[in-house]
């Protein structure tokens, strides 16, 4: 395999599980999960990478001069 497809599946999959790819990036990473072995090994690997991050964060108040913009109806 290229050297550029596969950084291409890895970005894919970090993106895929950080919630960065748009729709149609998304559906298409998803069609790909079912058919390629290899984007399934990296999807979990960004799963795991990206998951312990997440575990180790601690919730975290935001300052008092931030406020929720009221949403325009």
């Amino acid at each position: 395999m290229a050297g550029s497809e596969h950084e291409q599946r890895m970005l894919e999959a970090a993106q895929y599980v950080l919630g960065t790819l748009d729709a149609r990036e998304r559906s298409r990473f998803e069609t790909r999960l079912m058919h390629d072995a290899d984007a399934r090994r990296e999807l979990a690997y960004w799963e795991t990478r990206l998951g312990a991050l997440a575990l180790a964060l601690r919730p975290a108040e935001p300052p008092a001069a931030v406020s929720p913009t009221p949403v325009a109806r």
